[in-house]
């Protein structure tokens, strides 16, 4: 289990199969995923940085290819937990190509289904691209984004963290 996540964190090019199970950050295992084209699931909105993305469940670079991908098993948006979303910052869209500009107070939106949720930045950093710990749930409403890091390379991931607005 560990060895698949570590894998789906190094921003690895995912070959189309016919169809795959995901495993969820529990262990529990989802229905299949065809190799059909995603269907978004919301938006990720960062006015900084000029981002108005379609979000897709699942962080491959079939979703990243086409939008931001949200981590399978993490909450929806503004629920309790830890929300975490992967882009690109050099290919598709490159919806996290300027994402080291994001400043603490920055305001990320969320959109899923009818619900639009508020996140405010406040903290960045770069970790090992083993650093499974951005993912680990928390007590409270919070977001964590991730890339590739630096620009064009796979060596560390660029982390945003941001705490809901109340």
């Amino acid at each position: 289990m560990r060895r698949l996540l570590l894998l789906l964190l190094a921003c690895v090019v995912v070959a189309p199969v016919a169809s795959v199970e995901a495993v969820t950050l529990d262990g529990f295992r989802t229905a299949s995923v065809s190799a059909k084209k995603p269907r978004a699931i919301g938006r990720l909105i960062i006015p900084r940085l000029g981002v108005n993305e379609k979000m897709y469940m699942g962080i491959s670079d079939r979703e990243f290819d086409i939008g931001v991908g949200k981590w399978p098993g993490t909450p929806r948006a503004g629920e309790i937990g830890n929300i975490v979303i992967g882009g690109h910052r050099t290919s598709g869209s490159r919806p996290f190509y300027y994402v080291e500009k994001l400043r603490r107070g920055d305001v990320i939106t969320v959109v899923e289904g009818k619900k639009r949720v508020r996140y405010k930045v406040t903290n960045k950093m770069i970790v090992k691209p083993t650093a499974m710990w951005i993912t680990k749930q928390s007590t409270n409403a919070t977001l964590t984004l991730f890339s590739c890091h630096p620009k064009g390379s796979t060596k560390q991931r660029y982390i945003i963290r941001a705490t809901l607005m109340k």
